[in-house]
């Protein structure tokens, strides 16, 4: 598979693939985060969309352990998310 559909409507501000890399998650304009994993048995990309913020998120990265994501948006605010 080569596309994944993320369903956002504003610009992707950053692009992470998690630490075992089976998984990445995009920051966007739409204040929200989509975690992107591939579904084996639909042969398919997923996105979740995260949507705890109240403003552009700027940066994500990924904790070690694959399952926390560390994200800082324009409200000045950092968040741990899982």
């Amino acid at each position: 598979p080569t596309l994944v559909i993320l369903r956002i409507n504003r610009a992707a501000t950053d692009v992470k693939w998690s630490p075992n890399e089976d998984k990445f998650a995009v920051a966007s304009g739409a204040k929200t985060v989509s975690v992107c994993y591939f579904e084996k048995d639909n042969d398919w990309w997923v996105s979740k969309h995260i949507k705890k913020f109240e403003s552009t998120v700027l940066k994500i990265d990924w904790h070690p352990n694959n399952i926390l994501l560390a994200t800082a948006s324009a409200d000045n605010l950092a968040r741990i998310v899982s």
